[in-house]
């Protein structure tokens, strides 16, 4: 066999080789955790949550996320229209200000009830720590302070 033939076949080889172990590598890693998943399986084991109830923590909280994530495109739009300078002291950019404030009341709404019904399905002892535990930090976030000022305390309380 001729030198040149040999070093071909070595470099076909190599490449086999890095291709070969490149695609087992791929395939036999553990996939990377969404955060979703991380705090789903968090308040699983912090709330000992028996798995017929966390299935459906986990279908509800899908739903409430498709449902947010509408709510924060459309706050996005309103906010965006509302900076424009040229458009900042018209009537329209005040009108984007009130939907915006409008749509974050929305969301804090539909939060609290998520929170809620998520509670509902806990075990008993543990549905009063969930709210004590989550509901502050959730109504205390600056962005939502910031666009809810003028909410009544009343509506967004902790006890159920």
């Amino acid at each position: 066999m001729d030198q040149r033939l040999r070093l071909f076949l070595f470099c076909l080889l190599t490449i086999a080789i890095g291709t070969v172990g490149y695609h087992l590598t791929r395939e036999l890693r553990e996939p990377v955790a969404s955060r979703e998943s991380i705090g789903l399986e968090w308040l699983r084991h912090e709330y000992q949550i028996p798995d017929d109830r966390f299935t459906q923590i986990a279908a509800m909280h899908r739903a409430y996320f498709a449902r947010c994530d509408a709510m924060c495109e459309e706050m996005m739009r309103a906010h965006r229209f509302s900076l424009n300078p040229a458009r900042r002291a018209s009537a329209d950019a005040q009108a984007a200000r009130q939907r915006e404030k409008a749509i974050c009341e929305t969301c804090v709404d539909t939060m609290v009830g998520h929170l809620r019904a998520v509670a509902a399905l806990l075990p008993p002892d543990q549905q009063q720590r969930f709210l004590n535990d989550i509901m502050p930090d959730v109504l205390s976030a600056p962005e939502l302070q910031e666009l809810s000022s003028t909410r009544p305390a009343a509506a967004t309380s902790a006890t159920p």
